[in-house]
């Protein structure tokens, strides 16, 4: 069942991503949403409901945000934002993003 809130851009960014103990890893962004955020990485220390701080580029503009893993593999993470993106960040540049599911709540 379909949980999201928000419609998901497919995109393609670099993140760094914080999770504070364990030091920062590299990872990309394939999509992004108002709320959150998915991420493929070769680093598998990510657990659901972890926090982690994500560090990312929109728009040519630096963004840090705070983020709660909302489910992990070996291949990548979903990232739940504590905080949504800030009215002014969002939405991004539309031109450089493809919508790829418009969210519902049942």
């Amino acid at each position: 069942m379909e949980h999201r809130f928000s419609k998901r851009y497919l995109v393609d960014i670099d993140v760094v991503i914080d999770p504070g103990s364990t030091g920062k890893f590299d990872g990309q962004a394939k999509n992004i949403s108002y709320d959150g955020m998915y991420v493929y990485t070769s680093v598998s220390h990510l657990f659901p409901y972890m926090g982690v701080k994500v560090h990312f580029f929109l728009d040519n503009i630096e963004h840090s945000a705070d983020a709660l893993v909302v489910h992990a593999s070996s291949h990548g993470a979903g990232m739940l934002f504590c905080d949504p993106l800030p009215v002014d960040v969002w939405p991004p540049n539309l031109k450089q993003f493809r919508t790829i599911s418009v969210a519902t709540s049942v």
